[in-house]
């Protein structure tokens, strides 16, 4: 059986709409930030060829070719992100709140996408980073903003599995935060339940190896417990929302079997 983190790479799930689930790992699409009033007015585009809504969606044209490109992927992402950042360096003062948001979030989106093209590579660890210190940017201008809320929790669950014992678990707890407040402004999403549920899954997963290989280690079997049992009630939230979805019933009883493992019982509620 793979382990927590080939599990949260093939698991983790992302469409970028908050409540409508998808089986792939892709962060939130450009969609998620339709309707933030980001247009141009009347003749605007003409008397400004370059205005921020052109170089926001050449950006935009970038990032979507390197995505399926087999070859020079990595210039066609550094090309988009240099034209954000320069949006941020020179027209920052131009941009309505909206504009300003987006052009942070595609910048986030281009790092993480970029990451994902090759997670091997070892500047992976350091784009995700970036990634997440954008997605931050945009929290930090609009706590709100759902897209990167989940794209936060995206590259941090990422980020975790490139690392190893407490480092990992670190990183999950932050991904689990991100989620949390998701849940939050949407109760009734799927995807962000099923997303804090395997992120606190992982982490469980990932301290229990590390007590496994040291002995002395802080963790307890009973800390360890309400670990799967926190990520079990995530689970079982997402089936309250969806009773079919074949992954949360797989990962709840994985959580249940854990639990039991250790000497526990388990709530049938």
């Amino acid at each position: 059986e793979a382990g927590a983190e080939g599990r949260l790479l093939n698991s983790v799930e992302g469409s970028g709409q908050t409540g409508r689930g998808s089986e792939v790992v892709v962060e939130a699409s450009s969609e998620a930030n339709a309707g933030n009033g980001m247009r141009d007015g009347p003749g605007e585009e003409e008397a400004k060829p370059l205005s921020v809504l052109a170089r926001l969606e050449r950006a935009r044209g970038e990032i979507k070719t390197a995505k399926v490109a087999t070859t020079g992927f990595a210039m066609r992402f550094s090309d988009a992100i240099a034209d954000l950042e320069g949006l941020l360096q020179t027209r920052r003062e131009d941009m309505t709140r909206d504009e300003l948001v987006d052009v942070m979030w595609e910048r986030g989106s281009a790092y993480m996408s970029w990451a994902k093209r090759d997670m091997a590579n070892r500047d992976a660890s350091t784009l995700l980073k970036t990634a997440c210190d954008c997605f931050q940017q945009v929290l930090d201008t609009k706590p709100d903003h759902e897209a990167s809320l989940f794209n936060l929790g995206l590259a941090l669950c990422l980020s975790a599995s490139l690392k190893r014992g407490s480092e990992s678990g670190e990183l999950y707890i932050r991904a689990e935060d991100a989620y949390t407040r998701l849940t939050k402004l949407s109760p009734n999403s799927r995807i962000a339940w099923y997303n804090l549920a395997l992120a606190a899954y992982s982490r469980a997963t990932v301290t229990e190896a590390v007590h496994q290989s040291s002995p002395d280690s802080s963790s307890t079997e009973e800390a360890l417990v309400l670990l799967y049992k926190s990520a079990l009630e995530s689970f079982k939230r997402v089936l309250v929302i969806s009773p079919n979805d074949a992954k949360a019933t797989q990962y709840a009883r994985e959580c249940e079997r854990a639990i039991r493992r250790k000497g526990y019982a388990v709530d049938s509620s």
